[in-house]
């Protein structure tokens, strides 16, 4: 009876101090840094497709590489999954965000030798902002308290 009074404070000890521990990563200062500059970049990037993607390529690399490695960076973060499924989105070439309209300019320009529109760019960078937008404010929200 002793055994089972003490497996089950034990239990409990356990529950509440796995119970309490944060569900969600903490503030990073890094990480919002990263996220504000990186859509500065990519959008500035985005009006380019209106030439030809030969004379980005490697402006495009460059970027896609700094947004893989913050990527990396976010997914690897523990308790972070929120924001880690927003940067898969934002990379997805099948999402419609930024990677699919990088695929996309890659497309037109090997297919058809044709730039971007205007009208399409201004489209996805508001997709793009937004998704941009919503990891910004997924790691402002979270708590600043050093743990």
């Amino acid at each position: 009876m002793r055994r089972f009074y003490k497996l089950h404070l034990l239990y409990f000890v356990f529950c509440i101090i796995y119970g309490c521990a944060p569900s969600i990563a903490a503030y990073d200062n890094y990480a919002y840094t990263q996220i504000t500059s990186l859509k500065v970049e990519t959008l500035h990037l985005m009006d380019m497709a209106t030439e030809p993607l030969d004379n980005h390529k490697q402006e495009v690399k460059a970027l896609t590489m700094q947004l893989e490695k913050t990527k990396e960076y976010v997914i690897h973060r523990k308790n972070n999954i929120e924001s880690g499924s927003m940067w898969e989105i934002l990379l997805d070439t099948n999402q419609g965000s930024f990677g699919e309209f990088i695929s996309f300019w890659h497309r037109q320009n090997i297919d058809s030798g044709k730039n971007l529109s205007p009208t399409y760019i201004a489209r996805k960078k508001k997709i793009v902002g937004e998704h941009f937008d919503i990891i910004a404010e997924l790691e402002s929200k979270k708590s600043k308290e050093k743990k």
